[in-house]
């Protein structure tokens, strides 16, 4: 539900949802299965899931994979805000992949990912309209580093994203990026603690 100053044409919707998880190992390996079922009374009846894996290649390097799907509704806003909505945007559903390893050594800790997501109908900003419109189908690709360590007292965390976000949609988009998704991105943290000031 929501409260707003603003007249909003929808204010209430209702999502019931049920969902399963189970975890298992077996010799080494590690297994997880997700199962959910949504009934949106705005956009209908959706059943998602995710299967998971996990290997322990050494004492501190691991392997995983992860497949998964979801669904994800318009926001209240993506809809109805005066001046900046699309009344007829439609759900995003999408399946993704993601193959990685992570590792521990003395001086901290790391981890490498490769993943694809595919979405139908995904939601982006439109600059033709002023307001969010659905990207028929979009396809990202990327590649994951992370980096976590300790020097002299500093602890330090790097994260670099490459990514390749493209529009998937027949027309004259096709091939073309997503609107504002950077195709690199790189984060640096730097945390020290001085007596009780961090």
């Amino acid at each position: 539900r929501v409260d707003s100053t603003e007249a909003f044409t929808v204010n209430s919707r209702t999502n019931w949802g049920v969902f399963g998880q189970h975890q298992a190992t077996v010799a080494k390996h590690d297994f997880q299965l997700s199962l959910r079922h949504d009934d949106n009374q705005q956009f209908g009846s959706r059943v998602t899931g995710g299967v998971g894996w996990g290997y322990p290649l050494t004492e501190n390097v691991r392997l995983l994979a992860n497949f998964g799907s979801a669904f994800k509704a318009p926001t209240f806003n993506e809809l109805y805000f005066p001046g900046f909505s699309n009344p007829h945007l439609r759900p995003e559903d999408s399946r993704s992949f993601e193959f990685g390893t992570r590792g521990k050594a003395a001086w901290g800790n790391w981890s490498l990912n490769v993943y694809e997501n595919r979405i139908d109908h995904l939601i982006a900003y439109d600059a033709a309209i002023f307001a969010p419109a659905n990207v028929d189908q979009a396809r990202i690709r990327g590649f994951e580093g992370i980096i976590s360590l300790q020097v002299k007292g500093w602890q330090l965390n790097g994260n670099l994203t490459l990514m390749d976000p493209e529009n998937r949609s027949s027309g004259p988009n096709r091939g073309n990026i997503l609107p504002r998704r950077a195709p690199e991105s790189f984060r640096l943290e730097a945390d020290r603690q001085f007596g009780r000031y961090r």
